[in-house]
């Protein structure tokens, strides 16, 4: 007897299975990564993408055939790493970059192609050219066509737009870490798609530029003005040199100017760094604003979600299309379209499709950090905050047996603060939960205490917004009195803003830094930071007591310098010395001035200079922008006190400028110091030059001194071979660029310390030199690029 079959069941589905129904993109998005990831963990060239693509395409008509998801994620993983391979050859496997890793060293070339400038940073205007050709001056490099991107550091004063260029100069990869932790300049410059940096001596122009290239320089042109005009009618009726107009502006513009680094530490300390710029954020706060003033108008649904796409990309291109403001803009403007086809947004299959895209058109993006903090960030919170709210359901819900037609406004009224309070609180929980493993693994901090403060600062942060809209808005229509009305509204929301982060940086707790795996326990120790460009900083730590002397340029010391000391858990300084008006010795002062909030901060008695620009460093913040803090003028013969260590004791004294010591140029007037620790002495002599050595030699009999560091006067190093027999250093220091002809050491002062015996190291070869007091009293000096070790016994040190 035949048994009647029932109708065919379906196959059971795996919670993977589900999981993959529900959200296709955001797996896509997931074998997308993996395959980059894949691919950038092989060095090796020999293999062309072509097979990558070859290999998506069967496994996306398998997929398409057999109906068969695995195929199809397997698919984009093979696709995305070809694209990642053709990336790669672009830039870190570019057969020129690799032409430079054996040189060694930088290497005269004449460049020919398209040059696109870009903003000037504090240092000199910057630019990129696809190079169509390129000339080498000398044999070993042969001769190259192959198209590549350059990173330029274009002549001081360079203001002209695209246009077809011949650049002559010399070609170099950014140096390596120089010390542990520190930034990579070398992987960043191809993360970022260039394959070289070219310092350019002369350029002329060949060409001119494409229509593309107009279109672009229009649209900045366009973006910079904006951004003029929006700070300009943000502080109407406000004291731009404020730190009220500092966080208006760093929150609408991510520009706070001169005067937001006194406030940039609070943020920071609080974890609400990311209000202070522009960021993703901005652009999701930026996107309800416009949402609920777009309301008001009498158009279709349909119109105003395309106008709402409009202003957040306008908004993130005229803020300077920061990566973080692009990310967010993408994903808005995708979760967006799908209101205008009439389905609605899912999240995470959103969140997946923005990440694939943006991956598509650069795949170098997976490795940054500011990209993983991003998903990471809206992964956590669209994951967490339902199961957060799900939880706290018998708190944001009214009781079960009393219907909400029969609910009082006071009832009503307070289920909606406790649904707003716990889904601000949970949104809050889930961004700092998906931000803390990787703030660790980057950046080697986090700030607890910002998953409170953001519960209350976000709220004041949307209200700071919405009235910066509404000045805007009056400032279009003429009508000057609101707007001023807004702005001073405006200014409550900041002070009241700035009192919180102030309250929150200053918790016990707020903010925690992996420290170092072994901490010294030396009485003393320090730091001479390897410093491009001819420029020098170092740190001294003396018992408790920490000194800083220079900063290097402000990009050197934001991810170098200030990271390291962060690390050493340096809080606040000491003592902050800027041994003259040079930008890469000083560039990074208010940087390092509004991190470590310096007790003192000592300079030279003929600083500012008359004659010097009152937008260079020191004239800025002695006369500008920081008036109340304490300067300290100092000149020969002034002495410090820098800290004691049981029986240590340690001073620096100024040998040189003296009041009399009148130089129109900022070399000619730095300060000149010998350090004494314990038994050991140390010279520093910054940038002095020919005069400035050969008065000191005039002043002082006994300049014997352990070490000598110097870093070389620009256009007149001095480097007198008597001043060398008088000092009688057991180890010089330089910071240098060896084939640079305006940095070279000269040959005299090579000869001569040949002839004493005196070993040199340069910072540029050796990496940042650090050296530690020992408890026994010895001196130990160790190289973090070349590993060199040398250490001194007291009793082999002559007396000073």
């Amino acid at each position: 007897m035949n048994e009647e079959r029932g109708p065919s069941q379906p196959p059971r589905l795996t919670g993977m299975d589900r999981w993959l129904g529900l959200y296709p993109m955001a797996a896509i998005s997931i074998a997308a990564a993996v395959g980059i990831a894949i691919t950038d963990s092989f060095e090796s060239t020999h293999w062309h993408p072509g097979w990558a693509y070859a290999i998506a395409g069967m496994l996306a008509l398998c997929a398409w055939r057999t109906r068969w998801r695995l195929a199809l994620y397997l698919a984009a993983t093979a696709l995305f790493g070809g694209l990642h391979f053709s990336h790669l050859a672009q830039t870190r496997n570019h057969p020129l970059r690799k032409m430079l890793l054996a040189e060694g060293r930088p290497v005269a070339v004449t460049a020919m192609g398209q040059l696109i400038p870009e903003a000037a940073d504090e240092t000199r205007p910057t630019g990129l050219l696809v190079a169509e050709r390129m000339a080498f001056s000398h044999k070993s490099a042969g001769q190259s066509t192959t198209p590549a991107t350059l990173k330029l550091l274009l002549p001081d004063g360079f203001n002209d737009h695209a246009a077809q260029w011949e650049c002559q100069g010399r070609l170099y990869l950014p140096s390596a870490p120089t010390i542990a932790g520190n930034f990579d300049r070398t992987e960043q410059l191809y993360r970022d798609g260039f394959v070289a940096v070219l310092k350019v001596d002369t350029m002329m122009k060949i060409g001119d530029p494409t229509v593309a290239s107009i279109v672009s320089d229009r649209l900045h042109a366009w973006a910079n003005h904006s951004r003029k005009w929006i700070a300009s009618q943000l502080t109407l009726d406000l004291s731009v040199e404020s730190p009220q107009a500092a966080i208006i502006c760093g929150m609408v513009l991510g520009d706070a100017g001169a005067a937001g680094t006194a406030v940039e530490k609070t943020f920071r300390d609080s974890g609400t760094l990311h209000l202070f710029a522009v960021s993703g954020l901005h652009v999701g706060l930026i996107a309800l604003v416009g949402w609920a003033l777009l309301k008001w108008l009498p158009f279709h649904r349909s119109t105003n979600l395309i106008l709402l796409i409009l202003m957040v990309f306008g908004y993130a291109f005229v803020t300077g299309w920061r990566p973080s403001a692009a990310r967010a803009a993408w994903m808005i403007a995708l979760m967006l379209s799908a209101g205008l086809i009439g389905r609605r947004a899912n999240l995470l299959n959103s969140l997946g499709v923005a990440a694939t895209v943006l991956l598509a058109t650069d795949t170098h993006q997976l490795f940054r950090p500011g990209f993983q903090l991003s998903f990471g960030v809206l992964t956590t919170i669209i994951l967490a905050v339902p199961w957060i709210m799900q939880k706290a359901t018998p708190w944001v819900e009214l009781d079960s047996f009393l219907p909400r037609q029969l609910a009082s406004p006071s009832q009503v009224g307070a289920l909606w603060a406790r649904r707003s309070v716990t889904s601000l609180t949970a949104v809050s929980l889930a961004a700092w939960a998906g931000s803390f493993p990787l703030m660790l693994w980057h950046f080697q901090s986090v700030a607890p205490i910002g998953a409170v403060a953001n519960c209350f600062l976000v709220p004041l942060a949307f209200c700071a917004l919405l009235t910066s809209c509404l000045s805007l808005s009056a400032a279009l229509l003429h009508i000057g009195g609101v707007q001023i009305m807004l702005n001073n509204a405006n200014w409550f929301f900041a002070t009241i803003i700035l009192q919180l982060t102030s309250g929150f940086s200053d918790a016990p707790g707020a903010r925690w830094t992996v420290p170092n795996d072994n901490p010294s326990p030396a009485p003393a120790e320090g730091v001479f930071f390897d410093v491009p460009d001819g420029g020098s900083a170092a740190w001294m730590r003396i018992g408790p007591r920490h000194w800083l002397w220079d900063t290097g340029p402000r990009r050197e010391f934001d991810f170098g310098i200030a990271p390291y000391l962060d690390r050493q858990g340096v809080r606040r300084l000491d003592g902050l010395i800027l041994s003259h008006n040079d930008v890469n010795h000083v560039g990074g002062a208010s940087e390092a001035i509004g991190r470590l909030d310096p007790k003192r901060i000592l300079h030279g008695i003929h600083e500012p200079w008359p004659y010097d620009s009152g937008l260079t460093v020191l004239p800025s913040l002695l006369r500008n922008s920081m008036p109340s803090l304490p300067f300290r003028r100092v000149g020969r013969g002034d002495s410090i006190d820098l800290g004691r260590h049981v029986d240590l004791s340690a001073t620096a004294e100024v040998l040189y400028p003296d009041v009399l010591d009148l130089r129109d140029r900022a070399d000619d007037r730095s300060l000149a110091w010998k350090v004494r620790i314990g038994p050991w002495t140390m010279l520093l002599l910054a940038d002095v030059g020919f005069s400035a050595e050969k008065q000191i030699l005039e002043t002082y009999r006994d300049l014997r001194a352990d070490v000598l560091f110097h870093t070389l006067h620009a256009d007149d190093p001095g480097c007198l071979p008597e001043f060398l027999q008088r000092v009688q250093p057991r180890l010089v220091m330089t910071t240098n660029e060896p084939s640079l002809p305006e940095e070279k050491v000269p040959t005299h002062w090579v000869k001569a310390c040949e002839s004493l015996g005196i070993p040199r190291w340069n910072t540029r070869d050796k990496g940042s030199i650090h050296w530690t007091l020992l408890p026994d009293g010895s001196l130990e000096f160790t190289t973090h690029r070349s590993n060199d070790t040398l250490r001194w016994f007291p009793v082999k040190l002559h007396s000073p």
